[in-house]
């Protein structure tokens, strides 16, 4: 039944005198809380991992006092992640080097966290992607794979212009 969590937690009970005073029902339950942790924990490890996050960035990392324009408010609202249930979309508009990039991966990594299934691409990367799924005839696989996300978030959008002799992409 690979209950690993459980087994890890009864070998800790039994080598700890300290759970001996514990009832049956609380001892049990200890052992269910850990291989409730232990399988979320493995999900989440999974969800950050395929989604490709080039940016470690953490939520609770953001500077709010950077010159940018971010409202701290307005900001852990979106942290919330409801837009995400809601299946809208959000933009991040600014010049370079403001740190959007920062900000879209700590709201996907926040994804992520919440349970949502999250992909990240560079437009360039999404671009190349595209080209040589439909070059190799993978194009419905590529777009299974995307439609399965709850959130896709595409970096750099439009930030090199795009020519149809080098990026040619017919969908």
């Amino acid at each position: 039944m690979q209950l690993y969590g459980l087994l890890e937690g009864l070998k800790e009970q039994l080598a700890s005198p300290n759970f001996q005073g514990l009832s049956f029902e609380e001892r049990l339950g200890l052992l269910v809380d850990r291989e409730y942790l232990l399988r979320e924990n493995r999900h989440l490890a999974r969800r950050l991992k395929e989604t490709r996050l080039k940016c470690k960035a953490q939520l609770e990392d953001v500077d709010f006092t950077a010159r940018r324009g971010l409202e701290k408010g307005s900001f852990l609202e979106l942290a919330a992640c409801s837009w995400v249930a809601r299946h809208h979309n959000l933009i991040l508009t600014g010049p370079t080097g403001v740190g959007k990039t920062y900000l879209a991966s700590a709201l996907a990594q926040k994804a992520c966290r919440e349970g949502y299934r999250v992909l990240y691409f560079r437009f360039s990367d999404f671009l190349r992607e595209l080209t040589m799924s439909m070059a190799e005839a993978s194009y419905p696989k590529l777009a299974q794979k995307i439609a399965k996300r709850d959130l896709l978030v595409i970096d750099d959008w439009l930030r090199d212009p795009v020519s149809p002799e080098r990026d040619r992409c017919t969908v």
